[in-house]
C-alpha cells in the first residue's frame, strides 16, 4: 500500500490570489471595537505564499511571519519571479514596517507577547494533531489581553465533489497533487471548532462566520481569582 505523507504546503494560494475576504473584515473589527491599532504586534501563522501580507501591511507596523522550512525555501513566482518567500522578505522594502520571517520550529519555543494572531486557510487543509499543535503555540505567544483570529473556507462545491470514500482519510480527505498528497476537511459548523479551542482555554469573543467562511475571534480564557 502506498504511504501517504500530507503536505499542506502544497495547497497554499499564490502570492498573487485575492486576500481572504474575512481577514480585512476581522482586522477592522479588532481596530474599531478592541485597542488593538497601527502599532499592536500582529502574525500571520501558516503565512504560505505570502497572499495577506500587503492587507497587514496596510493596518500594521509590526508584523511576523511564520510557516515550515519547507515552505519557506520552496521556489514560487513571485511578481513575475522566480524565488522563495525568504528570498523575497530579505529584499523587500518595508520602509518603517517591521517584517520578520520565523520557522515553525523557531515559533514552539518563542515568547512574542503578540497582540493578535491571524491563522487563515490552514486548518481545512492540515490534520487534527497539526491543528491542536497550532492552537498550542498560539495560545503560548499571545499577550494575556491578545486575540486569535481563526478563518477557514468551507462548502466550497468544486472541492466537496471530490470527496469520496477512497480518498477518506481521517476527518477529511486527501488529494494527489504536484506529486504529493494534500488535505481537507470541510467545517460545516463551528460547535466543534468552539469546543476544541475551549479545551486550550480560548474563548470565542465574536462570531463573524458566513456560509463560504468561518471567520471566530478568541482570547485566553482569563482563570478567575480564589475569594
Amino acid at each position: 500500500m502506498e504511504t501517504i505523507e500530507i503536505k499542506p504546503e502544497y495547497s497554499t494560494q499564490p502570492f498573487g490570489q485575492k486576500p481572504n475576504p474575512m481577514v480585512e473584515r476581522a482586522i477592522k473589527y479588532l481596530i474599531e471595537k478592541t485597542d488593538c491599532n497601527e502599532d499592536t504586534r500582529i502574525m500571520d501563522q501558516g503565512c504560505g505564499a505570502l497572499r495577506h501580507l500587503r492587507i497587514f501591511m496596510e493596518y500594521f507596523s509590526e508584523i511576523y511571519l511564520v510557516d515550515t522550512e519547507y515552505q519557506m525555501n520552496r521556489m514560487r513566482e513571485i511578481e513575475g519571479k522566480s524565488t522563495t518567500i525568504k528570498e523575497y522578505i530579505n529584499n523587500l522594502d518595508v520602509n518603517d514596517k517591521k517584517i520578520r520571517l520565523i520557522s515553525n520550529e523557531e515559533f514552539l519555543t518563542a515568547n512574542l507577547e503578540l497582540g493578535a494572531i491571524f491563522n487563515i486557510c490552514t486548518f481545512d487543509v492540515t490534520l487534527p494533531e497539526t491543528r491542536k499543535e497550532m492552537l498550542e503555540v498560539a495560545k503560548k505567544n499571545l499577550r494575556k489581553d491578545g486575540y486569535f483570529i481563526l478563518i477557514i473556507p468551507r462548502n466550497d462545491s468544486s472541492i466537496l465533489c471530490r470527496c469520496k470514500t477512497d480518498n477518506n482519510y481521517s476527518d477529511g480527505y486527501y488529494f494527489k497533487n504536484h506529486g504529493a498528497y494534500t488535505f481537507y476537511t470541510n467545517f460545516r459548523e463551528a460547535k466543534g471548532l468552539v469546543e476544541f479551542a475551549a479545551n486550550l482555554s480560548l474563548e470565542v469573543v465574536d462570531d463573524l462566520s458566513i456560509y463560504r467562511q468561518i471567520c471566530l475571534l478568541f482570547t485566553l480564557i482569563q482563570k478567575q481569582k480564589a475569594p
